[in-house]
Formats: structure tokens, C-alpha cells, sequence
């Protein structure tokens, strides 16, 4: 059985995604990293409108 394995990183904290690519490298584990949003740099009008955008 084959589980899914995803990092969620910001593009900033590149020593944060190496270490661990590393470390699950050596468990010799698939995974994929996902690009992170961080929250503090979305302005209101835009993550109302993601909002708006996901309900409909």
C-alpha cells in the first residue's frame, strides 16, 4: 500500500523544504511538495472574492 505524502512549504523556507526532502528521502518515502499561502500577505478583498469564488 502506497500512502500519498505531501509537504506544504513556503517558498521562502528553503532550509525548512531541504530538511526535510532530506529526511524523507532517507525513509525512502515519495512526496510532494505543495506551494504554501501565506495568509498575512492577502489582502481581505481578495481572499473575500477565493471566498465567493469557492461557494459558488
Amino acid at each position: 500500500m502506497r500512502i500519498a505524502t505531501y509537504v506544504i512549504n513556503l517558498d521562502r523556507c528553503t532550509e525548512r523544504r531541504q530538511r526535510i526532502s532530506e529526511h524523507l528521502s532517507k525513509l525512502a518515502l515519495d512526496f510532494e511538495i505543495i506551494k504554501a499561502v501565506d495568509g498575512a500577505e492577502i489582502d481581505t478583498a481578495q481572499h473575500s472574492t477565493a471566498q465567493q469564488n469557492m461557494i459558488n
